[in-house]
């Protein structure tokens, strides 16, 4: 497919995502559709695909979701046109990957690429950490320098999306092992203090549109572990330590320097 005609299709997309509220409907499903028609037609796939969307071979599909965070079913006949579809073409299951939920019902899931480029809204879970010792501090992360997103900034201690139908908490505590090493008995007095919808998608990055729905965790790192804090994934640079008053401080000074999930959740704990 020539680039224009790519850029076209993608601007359609996110076009109908915007108007649809960035859910999955069936107005929004029927221009993924129609882009993926375009593209295998165009014998685009799967090679024109990794070109123009690095993250396509990442097999990780979310949950589209309204602006209250509940899970949105579609109606059954584009599920029915899914199976059809993906019947002649196997790598529509690249896009799109139908469920079990948990009243049995079939829910159809956007991949991770796909969420991203168009701006599905997507659930994410993340945890603000107190300083086992130090009062009124918490931990902060500097993010990865090779991120898509606000790269080398502070940011939450832990954040990442909810794959498939897991769990708030059970996600919750596969980011804590994959970005700090944690286990779920290094964090104590863990609860949850809030949700609220992430407002970055007002200014896409180009071929990247990130629409959270962000749930946040506030817990305190028990004294043993801080010792022990490390960070397996290149995903994390560094973890430092602030007062809030500092932290604030910095967040006024240099706000370029703050990642949304940072800045946007300070309201809820500050």
């Amino acid at each position: 497919m020539p680039l224009a005609r790519w850029e076209e299709e993608v601007a359609a997309l996110r076009s109908a995502v915007q108007a649809g509220d960035y859910q999955l409907d069936a107005a929004t499903y029927d221009r993924a559709r129609a882009l993926f028609c375009h593209t295998a037609a165009a014998d685009a796939l799967p090679d024109g695909m990794r070109r123009a969307v690095p993250e396509y071979d990442q097999e990780e599909f979310f949950r589209s979701v309204d602006a209250a965070g509940q899970a949105v079913l579609i109606p059954a006949e584009l599920l029915q046109d899914y199976d059809a579809l993906v019947a002649r073409h196997a790598a529509y299951a690249l896009w799109f990957r139908p469920v079990q939920g948990a009243g049995g019902e079939r829910v159809l899931l956007v991949a991770r690429w796909l969420c991203h480029l168009a701006g599905f809204r997507h659930p994410t879970v993340e945890l603000l950490l107190d300083h086992p010792l130090l009062a009124d501090h918490v931990l902060v992360q500097v993010r990865g320098v090779d991120k898509a997103e606000a790269p080398a900034c502070f940011d939450l201690p832990v954040a990442g999306h909810v794959a498939g139908m897991s769990t708030l908490k059970a996600s919750l505590m596969r980011e804590c092992e994959e970005e700090l090493g944690l286990e779920h008995d290094q964090i104590s007095d863990l609860r949850r203090i809030g949700s609220y919808e992430d407002h970055a998608h007002l200014e896409p990055l180009p071929g990247f549109w990130n629409v959270e729905y962000r749930t946040l965790y506030r817990g305190r790192l028990v004294e043993e572990a801080w010792l022990r804090l490390c960070s397996p994934s290149d995903e994390v640079a560094g973890i430092a330590a602030f007062s809030l008053a500092r932290l604030r401080e910095l967040m006024l000074r240099f706000p370029d320097r703050v990642a949304s999930a940072l800045g946007d959740s300070w309201p809820l704990f500050a």
